[in-house]
């Protein structure tokens, strides 16, 4: 997936949420970062964690 599909559906969550919604900027905020979080793709996430364990010493499990 195109990594600024997820930014520009966080953007649009947030100005929406904030103009048309009324939320308060916090909570449209919160809610675009679940939705960017839920739409990232796991093999990058993995990868770097898997990544991050290894440089600190341990081998990857």
């Amino acid at each position: 997936m195109n990594p600024l599909l997820p930014l520009c559906i966080g953007m649009v969550i947030v100005g929406g949420g904030m103009l048309w919604l009324r939320l308060h900027p916090f909570l449209a905020m919160m809610a675009a970062a679940y939705s960017v979080a839920m739409l990232t793709p796991t093999g990058p996430r993995h990868r770097r964690a898997r990544g991050s364990v290894y440089r600190c010493g341990r081998p990857p499990a």
